[in-house]
């Protein structure tokens, strides 16, 4: 009897997202099994309960509401399902678990790492003139690099 989870970890935004992964039984005998989360105020899980065939496999989907970056887990209990079980719910609560999976599920802050594709797209014409250390982007905004403190930059101004 042999259950697994693909992919194996959940990671998704802080921000609330959703990740869908399967329940794989490897084994040759059908399986019932339940789902816990360590976190049930951001986590939903779907399904909660349910029947794996032999060979077959079960589509999960965890969703994350929005709520503070932190490390959680789900954990799914399974055994061998009653011959004549329609209910996965009461044939879980008729089996005693022979085994576990464990998911563990990160939320991160999502963090633009390479900004260079997105500045691309937004096609700056820059000039620089080396006496004054002053940069004109020809959008009509100039910005000073001299290391002098900068003031606030408005519209067609200069900044030194």
């Amino acid at each position: 009897m042999a259950l697994t989870a693909d992919p194996q970890a959940c990671t998704v935004p802080a921000a609330g997202g959703a990740s869908t992964h399967k329940l794989v039984n490897a084994g040759a005998e059908k399986l019932v099994f339940k789902i816990k989360s360590s976190n049930n105020k951001e986590y939903r899980v779907s399904p909660v309960f349910g029947f794996i065939d032999p060979s077959g496999s079960k589509d999960l989907t965890i969703t994350r509401n929005a709520g503070a970056p932190k490390e959680d887990k789900l954990v799914i209990y399974f055994g061998p399902a009653p011959a004549d079980a329609t209910d996965a719910q009461a044939a879980f609560g008729a089996i005693t678990p022979a085994g576990t999976v464990t998911i563990p599920l990160s939320a991160t802050e999502e963090v633009m790492t390479d900004l260079e594709p997105e500045l691309e797209k937004l096609d700056l014409e820059t000039e620089e003139d080396e006496e004054s250390n002053t940069f004109t982007d020809n959008n009509d905004f100039e910005f000073d690099d001299s290391g002098e403190s900068m003031s606030s930059v408005s519209r067609n101004s200069e900044v030194r």
